[in-house]
């Protein structure tokens, strides 16, 4: 992940975010974090975690 991170390809994640920041944020108990395995070899990851309010919105985007 650190590669990932470091090149922000996927997550907004700071770059300098360092090991136990990194290791907090992705154990918290805040979110469940999954891998996907290909022989078992971690080739992907993913994590769930509640819906946040966006910032700066005050109610929910309705579409018209």
């Amino acid at each position: 992940m650190e590669p990932i991170i470091r090149a922000r390809e996927t997550y907004t994640l700071p770059r300098d975010m360092i090991k136990a920041s990194a290791l907090a944020y992705w154990l918290s108990d805040e979110r469940e974090v999954f891998v996907a395995e290909d022989n078992g070899e971690v080739v992907g990851t993913y994590c769930l975690r509640a819906n946040q309010k966006a910032a700066g919105r005050t109610s929910p985007i309705v579409a018209t």
